[in-house]
């Protein structure tokens, strides 16, 4: 999934698929945004608390209708600040920048302690999802100041949503059908669609650069005005060898794999924290950059990913920790390669993977990828394999 495409005033290109704004379940982000991030958690309402004048605890669902999460409430006045946001039953939740936590009883869910981070829509995730294609469509026709309802043109405008209508009839009827449960989500499909999430514009996928017909994959932070033809492409040493673009989708003939895509190849902040679901797969790219402090005992050490957040930690739980560890030549300056990895919160407080099974780990590979093919050889063979690998049959 491609980046969403910066709307205007007058173009309407808001993609609420796109996982980085609007990240469902399987994708919630596990630290906090960085300066100028910004994203939305749209939730369906789907169960009411048991006990709603102690701490209420709703149960909500995803767009994807992913196993159902909860909702619990910790800011000061939780039954009074429910029934102001009127969070109930049948209504879409909005929670900006809401990360998914383990609650203390098992479940899995947001907890939210300051009630300006949570709004609620009259209206449920499917008809909000019609609601912007709608929008988009009006404006793909060239239809951008035409009435909502019968796309007359357009004299009047809803003073808050500021959707047009071609007369008072036209409003006030559309306003007893529909438009009474759907202007505040009017109002914020359009905000959104003008918002800056990232100033920078990070692009969390990739830049594409091309140099004698070759494209690589550069992670980081770059503007999106950034020339991309420039040469040597490296993140942390390792220059990401990937072929030339607007090829089929990939096969054993046209690599067209992209190690920017967090859904395959997921960072820090993006990493699942449900397991992979029947046919999918993903595998999470670090750099080592920390030794362990008692390698004989449960090896523990610092690692990064390709975006330089924050370290994290990779703890060794198998049955022989220091063996695997030296079988997958786990040392400070080599990539490692986790599949179907999920980032968990430790008991002293570090975030990182668990590894209980050897296999899930690849033999790491040292950063300095161009000196020779000994080097070169197994990361090679994983690119076109990952390249041909079916990461989810329902993409």
């Amino acid at each position: 999934m491609s980046p969403a495409i910066p709307g205007t005033k007058t173009a309407h290109k808001l993609d609420l698929g796109d996982i980085i704004f609007f990240p469902d379940a399987g994708h919630s982000p596990m630290a906090p945004p960085d300066p100028g991030e910004t994203w939305f958690c749209l939730y369906d309402i789907i169960e009411a608390p048991v006990l709603p004048t102690l701490r209420p605890v709703y149960g909500i669902r995803d767009f994807n209708g992913s196993v159902p999460h909860s909702i619990a409430w910790y800011t000061s006045n939780p039954a009074e600040d429910c029934r102001e946001k009127r969070c109930e039953v049948g209504r879409t939740l909005v929670v900006k920048d809401g990360k998914l936590k383990k609650h203390m009883d098992g479940q899995v869910g947001f907890r939210i302690e300051n009630k300006d981070t949570v709004e609620t829509f009259a209206i449920t995730i499917a008809p909000l999802k019609a609601l912007n294609a709608r929008l988009r469509s009006q404006t793909d026709r060239g239809l951008v100041k035409v009435c909502f309802l019968c796309e007359k043109p357009g004299k009047s405008r809803c003073e808050k949503c500021r959707i047009r209508y071609c007369s008072k009839e036209c409003q006030t009827a559309d306003w007893k059908k529909n438009h009474k449960n759907e202007c505040l989500p009017l109002q914020r499909l359009q905000e959104w669609n003008i918002l800056d999430f990232d100033p920078g514009r990070r692009l969390w996928f990739c830049v594409a650069l091309y140099t004698l017909g070759v494209s690589c994959v550069l992670w980081g932070t770059f503007e999106a005005r950034t020339d991309p033809h420039f040469g040597g492409a490296e993140v942390a040493g390792l220059p990401l060898l990937c072929s030339p673009p607007h090829r089929p989708a990939g096969t054993e003939t046209a690599h067209k794999l992209d190690l920017g895509d967090i859904i395959s190849f997921p960072d820090a902040g993006h990493s699942p924290v449900a397991p992979p679901g029947p046919g999918e797969t993903w595998f999470c790219l670090y750099d080592i950059v920390e030794p362990p402090i008692h390698p004989a005992l449960r090896p523990v050490y610092g690692i990064r990913d390709f975006n330089g957040s924050r370290p994290h930690c990779v703890a060794w739980y198998t049955r022989n920790p220091a063996e695997d560890c030296r079988e997958k030549k786990c040392e400070v300056g080599r990539t490692l390669v986790i599949k179907d990895g999920r980032i968990k919160q430790f008991m002293d407080g570090q975030i990182g993977f668990r590894i209980e099974d050897k296999d899930t780990v690849e033999e790491c590979q040292t950063a300095d990828w161009k000196k020779n093919h000994k080097n070169e050889c197994l990361p090679l063979k994983r690119l076109q394999e990952w390249n041909v690998l079916d990461f989810d049959p329902g993409m």
